[in-house]
């Protein structure tokens, strides 16, 4: 098993937690923030990369580990940017071991160019998304064990947003993704928000991988501070 992120970590540990409890060998190689999930279910790893492969490279000769462990299938997260769960896919094509891609989120399939025999994914649009690139494959909705419960989402809500329902203010929730989606998101949601009327606020939510990493659009500001600057015209309407 391969994994990335913490997305990806999300939907493949639980998986391995389960082979392992029902006696099977699993062997799994990970890096960036994905070692925390398995540590969290007690998964040992075979491999561990770096946090940050762009920034302090690895390298990990994936086809003669996949020789030498002779797995009767991989399965991987897709994580972006991708690295080893692209190897990994990629390998097991061509050395002829079944592939599973897990996913994380709706079309994550396309971050590889690897042939899946299985996919696993969250919902039945993800599901329509892969039957269409991958019709050949078996796809199944297994949901995503990292997503919050509705009883959690309802204490979140209780708890955060509680003076806010009562004095009628509109709230506008932004979740950011990678860096250059979320500054065209953020120049175009600022317009989009000056020209709103009403009583309303901005609650923005901005990727942890990358809020504390160095901006490219803005030398000697972390991505966050960045972001920050981009939502200051809207003043104390953010939240």
């Amino acid at each position: 098993m391969g994994s990335k992120d913490l997305g990806g970590g999300q939907v493949i540990a639980p998986l391995a937690r389960i082979a392992l409890d029902q006696g099977d060998e699993v062997t799994v190689v990970a890096e960036g923030l994905a070692p925390r999930e398995f540590a969290s279910r007690k998964v040992p790893l075979c491999f561990q990369g770096t946090v940050d492969f762009q920034k302090v490279p690895f390298s990990l000769d994936v086809e003669k580990f996949v020789v030498r462990a002779k797995p009767d299938l991989i399965a991987t997260s897709l994580g972006s940017p991708i690295n080893l769960e692209d190897v990994l896919a990629l390998t097991a094509n061509r050395v002829g071991v079944p592939l599973v891609l897990v996913e994380d989120c709706h079309g994550a399939h396309v971050r590889t160019t690897a042939r899946p025999q299985l996919v696993l994914t969250m919902d039945e649009y993800g599901a329509s998304l892969v039957r269409r690139a991958h019709p050949e494959a078996r796809v199944e909705i297994v949901g995503h064990p990292g997503v919050p419960t509705p009883e959690q989402v309802e204490l979140l809500r209780d708890k955060h947003l509680a003076e806010l329902k009562h004095d009628g203010t509109k709230v506008y929730a932004y979740v950011g993704g990678d860096p250059e989606a979320t500054q065209e998101q953020l120049i175009l949601l600022v317009e989009c928000l000056e020209l709103t009327s009403g009583d309303w606020c901005l609650i923005p939510r901005f990727h942890p991988k990358w809020v504390k990493a160095p901006s490219d659009y803005a030398p000697g500001f972390t991505y966050g501070e960045h972001w920050l600057d981009l939502l200051a015209p809207l003043g104390d309407r953010v939240r």
